[in-house]
């Protein structure tokens, strides 16, 4: 069987190089705010306007969605999802829960860096190739010199307040370990959760080949990876193979 592939280029509607890259990125997160995707395409938001128009005329996003305070979300059509993926996909809109989750995913890669085309691996692509029913365990992964190296994780409030950050955590390092990286990233809201994080991280049986480290998602916007800490873990396990 053929593993499913994600096209990177873009089709006929895109005309421009930062069009493709929009496009790319707004089928990867599923959605972005107007600030966040002017940020990412290191452009200013006028020329984002202008930049979606042209897209949604070609019928490649849907008109701007007001979901909760803040900017306007720019959504891709199910058409463009389909193209991109190569098969058809259901039509997706975000909802308000959603897209609390969904900026700091956004602003979690813009702050790594990973802004290039092969620079990031979305929650929404692992999912599809892998044929998971459900939400993939972690939220993207960064790539150094082309080889997958950086599991990201974000936790928001909830996460970090709930009874299953221990298995969640436990959860996205393992299936880390097995997609070939050698690095969790953990980021979370604010610095009193760091407690909690720590704590899940010294229960998680995680893989030995696996190095563990965390940040707060507003250190990791003002001072990028600088900011990121390794984190003391403690069950260790050897996989097999």
């Amino acid at each position: 069987m053929t593993t499913p592939t994600v096209q990177k280029t873009g089709h006929r509607e895109v005309s421009t190089d930062r069009e493709a890259r929009a496009m790319y990125a707004l089928v990867q997160q599923r959605a972005i705010q107007v600030d966040l995707l002017a940020e990412f395409l290191g452009t200013g938001r006028n020329h984002v306007y202008e930049l979606r128009e042209h897209l949604e005329a070609a019928g490649l996003v849907h008109p701007l969605m007001r979901v909760g305070p803040g900017p306007k979300w720019i959504v891709p059509t199910r058409s463009a999802v389909t193209r991109f993926f190569g098969t058809s996909r259901p039509d997706w809109r975000p909802s308000p829960l959603w897209s609390v989750r969904g900026r700091a995913i956004t602003r979690t890669r813009i702050a790594l860096g990973a802004t290039a085309f092969d620079a990031w691996e979305s929650e929404r692509e692992l999912s599809y190739r892998a044929h998971h029913p459900r939400r993939y365990p972690y939220d993207g992964r960064t790539a150094r010199t082309g080889t997958v190296s950086r599991a990201v994780l974000v936790l928001g409030h909830r996460d970090t307040s709930g009874a299953d950050l221990v298995h969640q955590v436990t959860r996205a390092g393992r299936c880390a370990a097995d997609d070939g990286c050698t690095e969790l990233l953990l980021v979370h809201h604010q610095p009193a959760d760091a407690p909690a994080v720590r704590t899940a991280c010294d229960k998680a049986s995680l893989p030995v080949s696996l190095a563990v480290s965390a940040v707060t998602l507003t250190a990791l916007t003002w001072d990028g990876p600088t900011a990121i800490r390794t984190v003391r873990t403690g069950q260790r396990l050897q996989l097999a193979g």
